[in-house]
């Protein structure tokens, strides 16, 4: 038999899927190689890998269609984007365990930008959809930043003594302590926030609940997705 470009292997992927993956995979490598490059072993890195991580994997989840491919790619792009900092630390033991930490992190973020990206799609369509969830993202990931003017609100505060724990990160920040505090970074520090300067939160000890967080409303949003696609199937007439 013919193997086309719809085979499907033991994961449930798509043989499409597959090479967009790799090449997908081969993009995220490079991009947090080269910010390994240029920011060496800094939170820096650290970050850049996380954004890497979501970017490519809102450009690759429009593609996968089935909840065993979305826990797959997680996965992959996950471990592809965190593999230079992992590589990269690997002279350090006590660094070890924050990039086991890291990693989870990409994956749990992974699992919600696709649980997220496919409702979306459902309602916008896949260029829609993967455009609205970019700007969320991002706007999700730096809101220490955007944010910092009204820390002093009683909307602030709570962010400040409870939404704060499960930011990415601030929470790999905890994970990585040895690396420094982000907010007192020379640019941080001048232009981009007043976090940890006018305004005092509780640094983390480790990025725990911000993967369990993450990490389960990103499934629970595949299942519903994925209930959602069987009972379409179901109602569609048969011809």
């Amino acid at each position: 038999m013919t193997m086309n470009r719809t085979t499907r292997f033991f994961t449930g992927v798509p043989l499409n899927v597959i090479v967009a993956l790799l090449l997908c995979c081969a993009a995220a490598l490079l991009g947090s190689i080269i910010a390994y490059a240029v920011l060496d072993i800094s939170l820096g890195t650290v970050f850049a890998a996380v954004f890497v991580s979501v970017l490519v994997m809102i450009a690759i989840t429009p593609i996968v269609t089935n909840w065993m491919g979305l826990l797959v790619v997680s996965f992959v792009i996950a471990l592809a984007s965190t593999m230079p900092v992992l590589l990269g630390f690997y002279d350090q033991p006590t660094l070890i365990n924050p990039g086991l930490q890291l990693l989870a992190v990409c994956i749990a973020m992974n699992l919600l930008i696709a649980g997220l990206l496919r409702l979306l799609i459902k309602c916008l369509g896949n260029a829609s959809a993967s455009a609205v969830l970019l700007v969320m993202v991002l706007a999700y990931l730096v809101w220490p930043v955007w944010l910092s003017p009204w820390f002093g609100t009683r909307g602030g505060a709570w962010m400040l003594n409870h939404a704060i724990t499960a930011q990415p990160m601030i929470a790999l920040n905890g994970a990585y302590e040895a690396l420094g505090d982000w907010s007192h970074a020379p640019i941080a520090y001048k232009y981009l926030t007043n976090l940890g300067q006018d305004y005092l939160y509780a640094m983390p000890a480790s990025a725990f609940w911000a993967i369990i967080w993450h990490a389960s409303l990103g499934i629970l949003l595949i299942g519903v997705s994925a209930l959602i696609d069987v009972i379409i199937k179901r109602k569609r007439p048969i011809k």
